[in-house]
């Protein structure tokens, strides 16, 4: 009978050592989730030049380029704010960013990395891909243009 005791007292022990799990860890979830505050910090842009068919590639490092970056806020409850900016650059080479836009919008979750936005009527599927829980990467395509745009979390 005492080792039944003890049989039970190590099987309800162990039963609730395996029921514990680290539910307290949250990087999966925030790998997962664009909820939050995001700044632009990176553009790759593809294209074909229409007057010649040239591929065009550029690459935007915005960390240290611009001041103010353009910014994304995503919303729990399915609300999205974009704050746009304009880069110009002089024939010095000098550049200067410019708050353009406030954008509001919608944004929902298809599936596993494919998003759905919505801004003045324009409805948007993108792929979301994250490289950790404070990067993403957005794949955008538009015409015979293709590119990236990679977003920190603030």
């Amino acid at each position: 009978m005492k080792n039944a005791v003890k049989f039970l007292s190590l099987l309800t022990f162990f039963l609730i050592l395996s029921s514990c799990s680290d539910d307290d860890d949250t990087s999966v979830l925030e790998i997962t989730t664009v909820v939050g505050k995001w700044v632009q910090t990176n553009v790759t842009l593809k294209y074909k030049n229409p007057s010649n068919g040239n591929t065009i590639e550029s690459a935007y490092d915005l960390t240290d380029l611009c001041d103010p970056k353009p910014v994304a806020i995503f919303q729990e409850n399915g609300k999205l704010t974009y704050m746009d900016i304009m880069i110009e650059a002089s024939v010095q080479q000098e550049i200067t960013c410019e708050s353009t836009n406030k954008l509001e919008g919608e944004w929902k979750k298809i599936n596993e990395n494919t998003y759905r936005l919505i801004f003045g009527g324009h409805t948007k599927e993108i792929n979301i891909s994250f490289i950790d829980a404070n990067t993403m990467i957005f794949d955008i395509s538009e015409g015979t243009g293709e590119g990236s745009i990679t977003l920190e979390r603030q």
